[in-house]
């Protein structure tokens, strides 16, 4: 009777654990599951690239697929890149066909993704644009998307007190845009200031801010985007 007892308590002492851990293992399966970043439903949009190599011109549009991702952001890309390619055309529409291959009019717009969260999508146009002369003209834009808002912000939208100081930072280049980098959580947790030098072709410094210095001085609406 003895053993059968001891035998008893040693099951329940043993179950009792099993349960301990059980429990444990479905804790941190809930908290793993909850601070795992929200997956990106598909692309709402998928942009085509497009080339266009005539005599007197060339023109070459690149997209990255995740620049589609959500319509809004797509279609400012898009309507930036058409636009940019009609003032183009109309530029060189007076030009005799090229019979140097290197001096020949070109354009060249490359559309990459910088971030792509549920929270919010960055995206990076490089480009440059020759018509004459020695050297191409830099083209860069940078957009910042918020889906819940369907809308862009800017660096001035989201630290309208801090416009000077950010400027301060990019020792007299000219502002282009912001490239917010997310954590694994999707949420900021720094961002590169890029600032564009003296027009020269990829000329460009960029001045990075962590989040917890940039929290603060965010407007008080966007600073759920920012990590802890």
């Amino acid at each position: 009777m003895k053993v059968f007892f001891a035998s008893v308590a040693v099951v329940g002492v043993l179950l009792v654990a099993g349960c301990g851990k059980d429990d444990k293992a479905a804790v941190d399966a809930t908290k793993s599951a909850a601070s795992a970043p929200k997956k990106l439903a598909p692309a709402e949009v998928q942009l085509k690239d497009f080339a266009e190599n005539v005599p007197n011109y060339l023109v070459a549009v690149s997209y990255d697929p995740a620049v589609g991702q959500y319509k809004g952001l797509a279609d400012v890309a898009e309507g930036f890149a058409n636009d940019t390619v009609k003032s183009f055309k109309e530029k060189v529409a007076s030009h005799a066909p090229a019979t140097d291959i290197s001096k020949k009019p070109t354009l060249s717009l490359n559309f990459t993704s910088i971030s792509n969260t549920p929270q919010f999508a960055a995206v990076a146009l490089n480009g440059s644009e020759f018509t004459a002369g020695t050297s191409a003209t830099p083209i860069m834009k940078r957009w910042v998307w918020l889906p819940s808002s369907k809308s862009e912000v800017t660096v001035a939208q989201m630290f309208p007190s801090a416009q000077a100081a950010i400027n301060a930072r990019g020792a007299g280049g000219k502002l282009v845009g912001m490239e917010p980098i997310a954590n694994a959580d999707g949420r900021i947790s720094s961002i590169y200031f890029v600032f564009s030098k003296d027009g020269a072709e990829d000329a460009v410094d960029k001045v990075v801010m962590k989040a917890e210095e940039l929290k603060p001085l965010a407007d008080a609406k966007y600073r759920s985007l920012f990590a802890e």
